[in-house]
This record gives structure tokens, sequence and C-alpha cells, in this order.
């Protein structure tokens, strides 16, 4: 199918559902739920040249293209509210801009169930990447007001292919059976939280007592890592709960980043 053929389709029912997604994974990253106003779908702002856009493409269904936009600068300052609720201040406007964008993919991921019940069948989301969107396309806003009274806007476009029709381009990214994946979903998978390590030389390990203090390479201010089968995939902060020793989650790490961690 041409990229002329793909519907316009700005729903009001996914574009809000994806406003609340972002809303929801900006909370729980930042402590601060924004509030969501949804414009009118319109052509894209008048300096989408310059924007950051994402185009998320999805698998499991006939579904286009969605593509998120928003203006660089805000984007950083999502980003980097973001790094500064878990603590880290030192950041540049690239890993804040990387940040942003995995905002963007996590509150995509959660839209997967609205659009799996919108089409009948289980969506899933095939990898992203940044890119520029075909002319003619129109993009919902999204305002997002935080608590200090700032706001952002994002532009958020959805589209869908005709029914019945093969999609253009390289095959969607299989995702499996649902009923095999429900199979591995009472996996019991280790779960561990890491304080620091250390390096020490032998001589200093046999010397080891009771009462020896070791010092680990990570400050009190800095988070805690949560690590599941071997692999970090979220920082967090040590809370006490019940008299239980907890881990409230401040950042879930990047993809890209997990990959890096796996032992």
């Amino acid at each position: 199918m041409a990229q002329s053929e793909i519907i316009q389709c700005n729903d009001a029912g996914i574009a809000a559902a994806f406003a609340n997604e972002l809303a929801t994974v900006l909370e729980s990253m930042t402590g601060e739920k924004p509030a969501c106003e949804l414009g009118s779908p319109g052509p894209a702002f008048p300096a989408a040249g310059n924007a950051l856009v994402w185009k998320q493409e999805f698998s499991g269904a006939n579904l286009g293209p969605a593509w998120i936009m928003s203006d660089p600068s805000g984007a950083v300052g999502i980003g980097l509210r973001m790094l500064r609720a878990a603590g880290i201040e030192d950041q540049d406007e690239s890993g804040a801009k990387s940040t942003y964008l995995e905002i963007v993919n996590q509150a995509l991921s959660g839209l997967t169930r609205v659009l799996g019940a919108r089409v009948g069948s289980a969506v899933s989301c095939c990898e992203g990447a940044e890119s520029r969107p075909p002319s003619g396309l129109t993009f919902a806003p999204i305002r997002l007001t935080f608590p200090d009274s700032s706001e952002v806007t994002v532009y958020a476009h959805f589209g869908t292919l005709e029914p019945d029709e093969p999609r253009s381009g390289p095959p969607p990214v299989p995702t499996g059976n649902p009923k095999n994946l429900d199979l591995l979903l009472d996996v019991e998978l280790p779960v561990t939280v890491s304080f620091g390590r250390a390096q020490l030389p032998l001589k200093d390990v046999v010397k080891l007592t009771t009462g020896s203090i070791i010092e680990l390479n990570r400050t009190l201010s800095e988070p805690v890592e949560l690590i599941v089968n071997n692999c970090v995939i979220a920082m967090g902060e040590v809370v006490v709960v019940e008299g239980n020793f907890a881990i409230r989650i401040q950042r879930v790490v990047s993809r890209r980043d997990r990959l890096r961690t796996v032992s």
C-alpha cells in the first residue's frame, strides 16, 4: 500500500490515551503528574523543520506508524526534569534527549493495550527511530502542565492502514504467540539490589575480619541499582515499608543500556 493510502487517524480517544500514558510515565519517573490538555488535530507547528520526531512502527496488527513530535527545547526540558528527579544534575542535552525518547517509548508501549483493544488483536511496538514525517500529516497537540506551572507541548499523529490490506515496507518483527508468552509470565527471576561495588587485591581480601570496612564506589546520594537476572533494569532509592527495606523506582534504564549491563 502506498504512503498516500494511509488513513489520517488522529482519533481523539487514541490521542487522549497516549496523553494519559505519557503523564503516567512522567509521574512514575519524577513523582509529579502533569496535567494534560488535548487540542484539535492540525498541521505541524511552524518550527517542525527543527523538531525532534520519533517514528514508531507496530506489529501484530495492520497498523500504520505513530509520529511523536516535540520542539527540541521542550524534549530536553522533559529529559532534564526526569534526570533531576533521579538526582542526576550534571547532564548534557544529548543525555536529556535520550531520556525523553525513553519516556516516549514507555508511553507508546503502554498505548499498545488501547490499540490492541481497538483492532481486536495483540499489538506491540517494533523498533522505532528518529525520522522525518511525510508532508500532509495532522498532529494532535498535547500540552503538559507541570506542578511548577512550566508547560511543554508534544504533538502526536496516529495512522492506520486500510483494513485487510498488506502493509508496505519490510515485514513486522515477529511477536510470537501470546499463549506462549503466558507460559513465561510465571517464570521467577532473581532480583537483587546493588548498593555499590569495590575491587580489592587478594592480599586485602584475606585480611578481612569482623568489623572491617569496605568503601564502595557509590555515594549516599546516588540511587541504587535494581538487577533482574544479572541485568540492571532500573535505578531507585532505598525506603522502609512496614519495617522492611524496599526500593522506590526513580528511573527505568533504557533498552540499550540494559544490554550493556548483561553479564
